[in-house]
């Protein structure tokens, strides 16, 4: 997931580049971020046991791109939060985000 989306972020996949466009204005999440650009989706499988849920995107940051996929088990939809939450905790101690 994370080499595609790199992939995507660099407008390096075998599609037009209009629909990559498309895709990445769709991405683009809202967050005020200290100057980074976060584009992110989540995804929920429910037929696995245990279920699993992810999040992955990618982070644009003082001109380079950072790629990441987070997947994690969700035993309750209560979980479904941690996604997002434990990813950004991960790419801030990264540094690819700024302090909250």
């Amino acid at each position: 997931q994370a080499r595609f989306v790199g992939r995507l972020a660099m407008s390096k996949l075998d599609v037009s580049q209009r629909s990559q466009a498309i895709v990445r204005a769709i991405l683009r999440q809202p967050d005020e971020l200290g100057g980074a650009k976060l584009f992110a989706k989540t995804g929920w499988l429910t037929s696995a046991k245990p279920q699993v849920g992810w999040w992955t995107g990618w982070v644009e940051r003082d001109g380079a791109v950072h790629a990441f996929s987070l997947n994690m088990d969700v035993a309750s939809p209560d979980d479904l939060p941690k996604r997002v939450t434990v990813a950004k905790a991960l790419l801030r101690q990264l540094d690819v985000l700024p302090p909250a």
